[in-house]
């Protein structure tokens, strides 16, 4: 038989086994037994496993002549692939067989010299709970043929090394919680740091990084706002303004996800979102601008708010949309957050608080960015507004940004 066939009979002996119908589990082991024997070196594991077998089958039906044999062959398969640990255990089995009264042939000093061989290397390989055990079972023979000396040493030498066991694994319990408490503390910190910061910044920041400051080239901003916000604020009660502001900001955040925009923060009522950072974006332009249309729609379609708007109040909200230079990262010690510099931030602050309400105001410059787009693909138009005083810039051209009709 090849290696497959026997690996298959192997794991029916094994199933046989667990199933509790052992003589069909003796008969494949068996099998796999007898084709082994003379193999060479490859078979021997599958040799040990199928010997193995026999053993326990043995030992349980109280046959501890064959089990002596079989386990004679595991040790000496197991020496031969120099298996340490397996020598150990075989070593302590052919032990317990002769320790076993039940036998007509058991020999405490046949006992005695496998424990004893057993402990030695088992000492070698510091293995303490084994060790222990081999300690106890050696007191138990001595205290059995009343050597009382040899009975108290291996007995102490057990009882200390069950108190060193105990007090290595309090100190491993102890150690495995501080571990679980470290992990949970950077797990919620790592948590945190994704709901205040983009995704990327937090695996910078979790990777060593500490002075985060990044200069980008060309990206869009968008701020927007609620008109006539201060008597919306004012006539309606906290709890009921932030459940609105709540549905509102999640309902932008939607948007910003569809469309890989960036919220920065928000004040106030004021949104701040952007497209390009700290994620680089080839379609920043055309993305939170259509973003905005998406916002602005919204907005327009929520009845529900109307209705618990104070008396004589619309619901409108104003954009303003503008693309170039900034520099960005994350500021604070204490309370972190990640934000935007630049006269381009300036530009699209004034771009949002010089539109009217209900419209998406854009500079100039955003503008030619979004005309170079296939902008009649995405159904946008810009409607001129002409020039307009900005306040700290001076007359600038502006546009208003639709969906096309």
């Amino acid at each position: 038989m090849n290696i497959k066939e026997l690996t298959l009979k192997l794991e029916e002996a094994k199933k046989a086994e667990k199933t509790g119908n052992y003589s069909e589990s003796e008969r494949f082991a068996n099998e796999v037994a007898i084709a082994t024997e003379s193999e060479k070196s490859s078979y021997k594991e599958l040799r040990a496993e199928a010997l193995l077998i026999l053993a326990v089958d043995a030992e349980r039906r109280k046959d501890f002549n064959l089990a002596l044999d079989y386990r004679l062959k595991l040790l000496s398969i197991f020496e031969e692939i120099e298996n340490q640990k397996a020598i150990v255990e075989q070593l302590s089995n052919i032990a317990s067989i002769y320790a076993n009264e039940s036998w007509n042939s058991f020999k405490y000093a046949k006992a005695e010299e496998y424990y004893l061989k057993a402990l030695v290397l088992c000492t070698e390989l510091r293995l303490k709970k084994k060790e222990s055990i081999l300690h106890e079972r050696l007191a138990d023979i001595y205290m059995l043929q009343k050597k009382w000396g040899k009975f108290a040493s291996h007995f102490r030498r057990y009882d200390q090394i069950k108190d060193e066991i105990q007090e290595e694994e309090a100190k491993a319990q102890e150690l495995r919680f501080e571990r679980e408490t470290a992990r949970a503390r950077l797990e919620a910190t790592e948590s945190l740091l994704h709901k205040m910061l983009p995704q990327s910044i937090v695996v910078r920041m979790m990777n060593g990084e500490t002075d985060i400051a990044d200069h980008y080239e060309n990206i869009s901003i968008l701020f927007a706002d609620i008109v006539g916000f201060t008597p919306i604020a004012t006539e309606m009660s906290a709890s009921a303004l932030l459940t609105f502001m709540n549905m509102l900001f999640e309902q932008y955040d939607t948007f910003a996800l569809k469309y890989n925009c960036e919220r920065i923060k928000t004040i106030g009522d004021g949104y701040l979102a952007v497209c390009g950072a700290p994620e680089s974006n080839q379609n920043h332009v055309q993305n939170i601008a259509l973003m905005a249309l998406d916002m602005l729609e919204y907005s327009l379609g929520i009845l529900d708010i109307q209705k618990i708007m104070p008396p004589g109040i619309d619901f409108q909200i104003r954009i303003g949309l503008h693309c170039g230079p900034v520099i960005a990262g994350v500021i604070g010690t204490g309370k972190i957050c990640y934000d935007i510099y630049g006269d381009t931030v300036n530009i699209a602050a004034r771009m949002e608080s010089h539109s009217e309400p209900g419209k998406i105001h854009v500079s100039e410059e955003f503008r030619t960015a979004l005309i170079s787009t296939k902008l009649n693909e995405l159904s946008m138009q810009l409607i001129p507004r002409g020039e307009v005083d900005i306040k700290g810039k001076g007359v600038m051209k502006t546009y208003f940004l639709e969906r096309a009709q």
